[in-house]
């Protein structure tokens, strides 16, 4: 089968992550970052933060460093504050040498840390790909641009409305929006359909972004009132403020969670709920210690793009699986095989 992209995007492997970078820097002269740093790995959250999800790829980290008796890394307890700003100080002044963010809204913290501390290593969720990050800043792909890719397939087969949509904590160019896009406009194209995602841009790759509580409902109230009736909610500590919203607002509205499975942890709002994007944080554990490890890293270097592993997954359907007909089964059971399978590739446009 022919191979699809849906972004001019090179992916890099770990060994050549060591040694140089990606796409359109992988040039020997690409910009660097050598350092003896400490041997210390750390994570950082901010109040936006889904702490549950941190903790998971805590243990994770933990649990793969302690199984390589060669290994002399030690791994932190997260580093958690009101703002991005104050974990990653506190992590800063704690003497980590490398940090590692995995929530979207920790992206545009992370980077600026990066530039101001320059002796540590950033691996952070929700950088885009680019050879103009700083060379100490490793983009970190969680994983869920995939089950996105699925979800936003299954949402545009069984909208009514014919608009769904999106909403976002992260300022930056989300991977998990971009994914759920990807699909919708996969199935327009094998459908002929002209299924809407409301607020994705797709010209820059960003959402609106929604950094609390109150911003998640009025953009819940926003999508509503625009008729979209599947909405992705990829917004962090802030996400269950959309099932609450949906109560006030309108039952026949749905949402895809990103972070948990919500079928499992808002059992009270299991009618809204379509499906979630779950991580696999033991899949993501490996390639992190990887990067600590490393004497060197340049700009453009990643975690995760390249894989033949699944770093998350799509969680059934449940209930809700009702409104899924054969053929569009068929289609995702399909399509989960071309994406772990490497034919088709979901990618970023920031270069």
């Amino acid at each position: 089968m022919t191979r699809t992209r849906w972004a001019a995007l090179t992916l890099c492997s770990l060994a050549v992550l060591a040694t140089t970078a990606c796409g359109a820097a992988g040039s020997q002269s690409a910009p660097s970052h050598a350092s003896s740093r400490a041997p210390i790995v750390c994570f950082a959250d901010s109040a936006a933060a889904e702490t549950s999800v941190t903790d998971a790829y805590v243990a994770a980290v933990k649990k793969a460093a302690t199984s390589d008796s060669d290994d002399k890394l030690t791994v932190r307890d997260p580093y958690r504050a009101e703002t991005a700003k104050e974990a990653l100080d506190e992590a800063a002044k704690a003497g980590c040498g490398t940090v590692i963010t995995t929530s979207a809204s920790m992206a545009s913290g992370a980077r600026q840390a990066a530039r101001t501390h320059d002796d540590i290593v950033y691996e952070a969720a929700g950088i885009a790909l680019s050879d103009k990050n700083p060379a100490n800043l490793v983009a970190l792909n969680m994983g869920f641009d995939q089950p996105a890719f699925l979800a936003g397939y299954a949402a545009a087969g069984t909208t009514r409305s014919g608009i769904v949509g999106v909403i976002s904590a992260s300022t930056e160019t989300s991977r998990t929006v971009e994914g759920f896009a990807a699909g919708v406009d996969f199935y327009n194209q094998a459908k002929g359909t002209g299924v809407v995602v409301n607020g994705w841009n797709a010209a820059t790759k960003k959402a609106g972004a929604a950094t609390s509580d109150a911003e998640v409902r009025a953009q819940v109230g926003t999508q509503v009132g625009q008729k979209a009736d599947i909405i992705l909610v990829d917004a962090d500590a802030y996400s269950p403020a959309a099932l609450a919203a949906l109560t006030d607002v309108d039952s026949e509205v749905s949402v895809v969670f990103v972070g948990e499975d919500a079928w499992e942890t808002h059992a009270d709002s299991r009618d809204a709920i379509m499906t979630s994007l779950v991580p696999d944080p033991d899949a993501l554990a490996g390639p992190m210690l990887a990067v600590a490890r490393l004497d060197r890293v340049h700009a453009g270097s990643d975690v995760g793009f390249t894989r033949t592993y699944s770093s998350a997954h799509l969680a059934d359907f449940r209930s809700w699986g009702v409104r899924l007909n054969d053929e569009l089964v068929h289609d995702i059971d399909s399509l989960r095989a071309q994406l772990a399978k490497g034919d088709i590739v979901i990618g970023e446009t920031s270069k």
